[in-house]
């Protein structure tokens, strides 16, 4: 029973990251979650992350880095691990941009300068925001898959629980019995 749940929370937490958006599962095959780990052997830490880039691709993008990650792995590899490093620099530059344009504003005297500065930032910050939610919703739409698969495993086992513990009664009654080391006869404590 324990093995049996050990291997559904498994498969909820390391299967279900590496599918794709639901809207976009019928669109294009997801990358098998083998495969990715495969790609990512020596990067496991990047996985999340790069299950959220990949699900934000475009059809397109995905279906040639899932061709790439069946023909050639390390270009695959590099192609993820640059994917994910242009998105961390964009974030960077966008902070910076806004940080740079606050700072400005701040040290305006001129009101008319002043006001287009602040809208410039608000404009920035509102981007940034945006960029956020969708990501949100993406890692969003990655837990719900997860809480899919984690129910439909729970759906299967209800339903063949009557055949699952015939299955195990079957299994105990016909076992050999365990041989005891040099003690016949006597129970361990």
């Amino acid at each position: 029973m324990k093995r049996f749940l050990y291997a559904l929370l498994f498969c909820g937490t390391i299967a279900a990251p590496f599918q794709l958006r639901a809207e976009d599962a019928k669109l294009s095959e997801p990358i098998p979650q083998r495969l990715l780990r495969e790609v990512l052997a020596d990067q496991k830490q990047l996985a999340p992350a790069a299950v959220e880039m990949i699900s934000s691709l475009e059809e397109s993008e995905r279906t040639k880095l899932l061709e790439l990650c069946r023909t050639d792995r390390e270009a695959a590899r590099s192609a993820i691990l640059n994917k994910l490093g242009e998105k961390k620099l964009q974030k960077m530059q966008a902070a910076e941009a806004i940080r740079e344009t606050a700072r400005l504003c701040r040290q305006e005297k001129d009101e008319a300068k002043k006001a287009e500065l602040r809208a410039k930032l608000r404009e920035q910050l509102a981007e940034q925001y945006n960029r956020t939610t969708e990501e949100i919703g993406s890692r969003l739409r990655i837990q719900e898959q997860r809480l899919a698969a984690i129910r439909q495993a729970y759906q299967k086992r209800v339903e063949n629980a009557d055949s699952a513990v015939d299955a195990q009664l079957e299994r105990m009654l016909h076992a050999k019995p365990a041989k005891q080391s040099g003690q016949s006869g006597k129970r361990r404590k």
